[in-house]
């Protein structure tokens, strides 16, 4: 059986000592650890009765934040427990955990300053045929579990047993349990005994790879349904893990599993099949960014790229993030420090939808029950009721003012900054307010406050003649207001300065130069960030880069120790996935005449491999994910200082520039998850090639579809209440500004020359909280982040935001006040809680958008009245420019 996944302890990387040695330095003798064995067993017991009866005390549940791996002031908390499956096999768990659930009794007080290597296991179970038993001869004593119950009686086996170690916990066909043994050490240099069985499960089978194509089918489908929606929504994970939940168990119940059968029914559909199939789905899960470049140049310069060609740039782009996941995997997967906050939600709905069924049932009713409810409910925002998307008061008084519908609107797309709105539509909310770690969204929260004060003092003080334009747009402007004749500006897609001149200069709105202002402010504030704040995390990558480096990176986590039994994917695999998918890059580059010269995308893939590690490590660390619009911004800059004046060669420097950065990302995080659930890396890596491959050709194909059905509301300026083209538009403008009038307009006289120049001022913003650090190391002041901060400086300049205040105050709530009122109830329930409204919403979002939204042709609006008045904008206030 799998480990239980629900708590995700962070625990101290260190350089590798002997436990010999730890153990004279500490002093600790074997005999310190002895415990009553009838004690432990009858403790166990009735502390297992107590979960089960959900009457566990309020103090035997403590959750506390994470801390840093380095302090001292850190110190594990031990949980003994045992659970068992449905089919009646047992799972036996002793952790050390420096956060979340903690069973903290006096007998586990002894075990907290213990030391230890590995222990001798036994498990049996009256009625079961077979029976799994491992004896080693120790120092001082062994560990068995049986029936049930988990008796510790001491630690330290002889070598030879640890020698004969990985014969014995070999799988065989009349023992399925296999038992792994490992240690971890603390902060202090403590040791902690670890014991853990886990089922042999099937990994990959004919149901799950049947289950993987089917499910990816639909995850690219609606992901690419989603970028062109008003408000741009990324396919939910949770989503995917709770469709994928009832296709395997619908299917298990309705094949047999008798003769030939066995293979398409080889048994119950198990954790390990769930997780290949979500990781295969959730790589197509997200619109490629190369579909921006060819829905551009379908859209606003009437170029219909060659389908061949265009698959191949789909793919060749997303491959380039794979040899990057691949060189930086030791660094941003393997730590514990590196906990993927994301994850944390999807890993507690795995364990209670395969394990946890008996200890913790009450977690499983209240999921299924929220699922419903919220399945039901979104109905009514969404089609019937859409003033619920956004009640705002003053909206509902006065319906007639731009200044009321630009303070306070944010129903519809491009509308308003959505102050004092409520939103009760979870699909615009989402449940990343329920798992986002408190600091980040503190950092969030702080940056939305300056947007309200800087959006409103750029457009009403008149800054760059804003009140000639859209609050909020993401087009280009003439001097009159008017759209800017894009394609007439162009000589064969490059910049003619006789049509410039006969053209005019060209503008942006005020907010759409505050968003690309700060984004740069954001991104030069990332890179000094991290090499002030995570350079030793970073620093074991840099240093193996030394061919002379002889210093091995040694990792101390306990759920990569027990990884160590799959094969490892060798690093020639990645490198030769990055060789392939360069030449696929230069050819696709070459033959779609982007007009790119081969070195200028060589730089800009090396540029891109630095950014992903430092993205990568806030992502892995804390959880930031608000990167795309500043890696957008930064690329074409740069391409447009190597090749200005050409702008369809700006967006593929874009795309080969952010893509595949985006992509390293996401697949470091499924190679995280998989090692939570222990899920074989070559597995992961032929569900992920396989998810690339599948997803960019339906990109593809849907794309076509959207466009053809849709091509008037994707070109107009805000779209419709179902269909936008902000994506495409907020792409081609910048593609245009940057590649075709650089120099116009961010030039050293141009009027937007802040907005490279922002980017240097961004490098130093970082010490503004960290040079106060090193005076008051204490204050808190390394919970700060400016690149955070700077990146949702202007978090509104974009679609629908009357979600950005419910989302604040529940995000306050949840990690907060729940979090430390009532831990026992949060680490129950958060997690699940977040899972079941995100797919519940998800799944109806999913039957709209082709039952009545048009995503299948043909919309079917829900009849006029006072919750859905066409005249208006959503919450009644002032349509938005078009």
């Amino acid at each position: 059986m799998a480990d239980p996944i629900d708590q995700l302890p962070v625990y101290a990387q260190e350089k590798h000592h002997s436990d010999d040695s730890i153990m004279e330095k500490k002093g600790v003798d074997d005999s310190d650890v002895s415990v009553d064995d009838a004690v432990m067993a009858k403790e166990v017991e009735e502390f297992e009765e107590r979960l089960q009866n959900d009457e566990a005390a309020e103090e035997e549940y403590l959750v506390e934040e994470a801390c840093h791996p380095s302090s001292r002031s850190c110190r594990p908390r031990t949980t003994l427990s045992c659970r068992l499956t449905p089919s009646g096999h047992g799972s036996s768990v002793l952790a050390s955990r420096l956060s979340e659930l903690s069973w903290r009794r006096s007998t586990t007080s002894s075990l907290r300053q213990s030391t230890c290597r590995r222990s001798s296991f036994s498990f049996s179970r009256t009625g079961l045929a077979q029976r799994c038993t491992l004896r080693c001869p120790t120092r001082a004593g062994s560990v068995s579990s049986t029936r049930g119950r988990s008796i510790l009686r001491n630690t330290s086996p002889s070598s030879s047993c640890l020698r004969r170690l990985p014969h014995l916990l070999s799988p065989s066909r009349s023992c399925r349990l296999r038992t792994t043994l490992s240690c971890r050490l603390t902060p202090s240099g403590h040791g902690s005994l670890v014991l853990a069985s886990r089922l042999s499960e099937r990994q990959s089978t004919i149901r799950c790879e049947f289950r993987d194509r089917k499910l990816t089918v639909v995850d690219s489908v609606l992901a690419q349904i989603y970028y062109f929606k008003p408000q741009t929504i990324n396919v939910s994970t949770l989503f995917l893990l709770v469709l994928s939940y009832w296709f395997g168990t619908a299917m298990h119940a309705a094949l047999p599993d008798k003769g030939w059968f066995r293979f398409l029914n080889p048994g119950p559909f198990n954790i390990k099949e769930h997780v290949a199939i979500i990781i295969m789905s959730s790589t197509a899960a997200t619109s490629a960014v190369a579909i921006q470049v060819i829905s551009v140049q379908d859209l606003y310069y009437n170029n219909q790229v060659n389908p061949g060609i265009a698959i191949f740039t789909l793919i060749g782009s997303q491959l380039l993030g794979y040899g990057y996941a691949g060189l930086l995997q030791d660094v941003l997967v393997k730590p514990t420090k590196c906990f993927w906050p994301i994850n944390i939600s999807i890993a507690n709905l795995f364990q209670a939808l395969h394990y946890d069924n008996q200890m913790t049932s009450k977690r499983v009713r209240m999921f299924w029950m929220i699922f419903i409810g919220i399945f039901c409910w979104e109905i009514i925002p969404q089609w019937i009721f859409p003033l619920l998307t956004g009640i705002s008061i003053f909206c509902l008084a006065d319906n007639n003012s731009a200044v009321i519908r630009n303070i306070f609107g944010g129903a519809s797309n491009n509308e308003g900054m959505g102050l004092l709105s409520w939103c009760f539509d979870w699909n615009l909310i989402g449940s990343a307010c329920l798992y986002s770690p408190i600091w980040l969204q503190i950092n969030q929260d702080i940056g939305i406050l300056f947007t309200y004060i800087l959006m409103s003092s750029i457009y009403y003080g008149n800054v760059w003649n804003s009140k000639q334009f859209p609050f909020m747009s993401q087009a280009i402007f003439a001097s009159d207001g008017s759209q800017y004749n894009q394609t007439a500006l162009l000589t064969n897609g490059r910049f003619d300065p006789v049509k410039y001149a006969e053209l005019g200069p060209a503008w942006f709105s005020g907010s759409n130069v505050l968003s690309l202002i700060t984004s740069n402010l954001s991104l030069g504030a990332c890179f000094t960030h991290v090499l002030l704040w995570h350079w030793n995390d970073l620093k074991p990558f840099v240093t193996a880069l030394n061919p002379w480096n002889k210093e091995e990176f040694i990792v101390h986590d306990a759920h990569w120790e027990k990884m160590k039994v799959y094969k490892q994917i060798p690093r020639w695999w990645y490198l030769l996935v990055l060789v392939v998918a360069y030449g696929i890059a230069q050819a696709t580059n070459y033959t779609g005449h982007s007009g790119m010269p081969w070195w200028t995308l060589t730089v800009l893939i090396f540029i891109s491999f630095i950014f992903c590690a430092l993205y990568g490590t806030l992502a892995a660390v804390i959880g930031f994910y608000e990167f795309t619009t500043s890696g957008t911004g930064f690329f074409q800059m740069i391409t447009a200082y190597i090749l200005p004046g050409q702008p369809v060669a700006n967006m593929y420097g874009a795309l080969y520039g952010q893509h595949p950065m985006i992509q390293g990302i996401a697949f470091l995080q499924d190679l995280k998850l998989g090692q939570y659930v222990k899920l074989a890396p070559r597995v992961t890596f032929c569900m992920q090639m396989a998810g690339t491959v599948v997803g960019a050709i339906l990109n593809y194909i849907m794309m076509l579809s959207i466009i053809n059905a849709n091509r008037a509301s994707l070109l107009s300026i805000s779209g419709t209440r179902l269909w936008s083209g902000q994506n495409a538009q907020g792409y081609n403008s910048n593609a245009i500004s940057w590649g075709a009038l650089g120099p116009e307009m961010f030039g050293a006289h141009a009027p937007y020359k802040m907005v490279p120049i922002s980017l240097a001022i961004g490098v130093f913003m970082p010490f503004v909280f960290w040079i106060p650090h090193k005076i008051w190391p204490k204050a808190g002041f390394e919970n700060f982040n400016t690149s955070i901060i700077m990146q949702y400086s202007c978090f509104l300049s974009v679609g629908i935001n009357t979600s950005v205040n419910p989302s604040m105050i529940i995000g306050i709530f949840s990690q907060w006040f729940v979090r430390r009122r009532y831990p026992r109830w949060f680490t129950k329930y958060n997690y699940i809680v977040a899972a079941a409204l995100d797919g519940g919403t998800q799944v109806i979002s999913f039957i709209l958008n082709f039952a009545v939204f048009g995503a299948s042709g043909t919309a079917h609006l829900f009849p006029e009245w006072a919750g859905n008045d066409f005249s208006l904008s959503a919450d009644r206030c002032l349509a938005p420019d078009n």
